[in-house]
């Protein structure tokens, strides 16, 4: 017997756990080629982007908890549950690439060991990029 919705989220209550839920829309875009920027102190005066990465394969990132910067990898500066993580949909790897190299050149964040040299802007097809950047907020973790 299958459980009910609610059921289930009973069951992660129990555990003091929060829960997500995503569209299919939402689910298409972290399966699809995107840059993201991990921002600290969102929606403030002191308001900055200490990472941005891109992912174009079937890699996990930047959910991955092995990823070298927004890992469980001890640093003193580690992700807070008040960062906010941007997801900004790509039509195609190349202009993923392309996007976050262009970030990186432009917000030089705190946490990115390399400024990658901007390639030369990518041929697409369509000129509109996706309109449905999303935001990945902590949902209650404390």
């Amino acid at each position: 017997m299958a459980l009910s919705q609610e059921a289930c989220e009973d069951i992660v209550r129990g555990l003091n756990h929060a829960c997500w839920t995503l569209t299919g829309t939402q689910l298409k875009t972290l399966q699809g080629p995107y840059v993201y920027q991990l921002i600290r102190d969102p929606n403030t005066e002191t308001s900055r982007t200490l990472y941005v990465g891109v992912k174009t394969g079937e890699d996990a990132r930047p959910f991955n908890p092995n990823h070298h910067r927004l890992g469980n990898n001890g640093h003193d500066d580690d992700v807070c549950w008040t960062d906010q993580l941007v997801i900004y949909p790509m039509p195609s790897a190349e202009v993923a690439m392309w996007a976050e190299a262009m970030m990186i050149s432009m917000l030089t964040p705190e946490w990115n060991r390399r400024r990658p040299l901007v390639p030369l802007v990518p041929d697409v097809e369509s000129p509109a990029l996706p309109e449905h950047a999303g935001v990945i907020e902590d949902a209650g973790w404390a």
